[in-house]
């Protein structure tokens, strides 16, 4: 992907989450922050984010089976 590429796909993603802030401020919050991560913090979120995944799964389960 050269530069210029690169700038119209930020933008394009911008665009994007300046249309959701208005009817959905939080999940735009929460993309704006995914955008901008860098590659520690996309590795972190990562293994927070199957934690909780494999936890809900638990939950799931043990409520199934009550």
């Amino acid at each position: 992907m050269s530069i210029s590429e690169d700038d119209v796909s930020h933008q394009n993603v911008q665009q994007k989450i300046t249309d959701l802030r208005t009817n959905y401020p939080l999940a735009a919050a929460i993309l704006e922050r995914l955008h901008n991560m860098d590659l520690k913090e996309t590795t972190t979120a990562m293994f927070i984010v199957d934690g909780l995944d494999l936890l809900l799964r638990i939950r799931a389960m043990l409520i199934l089976q009550s």
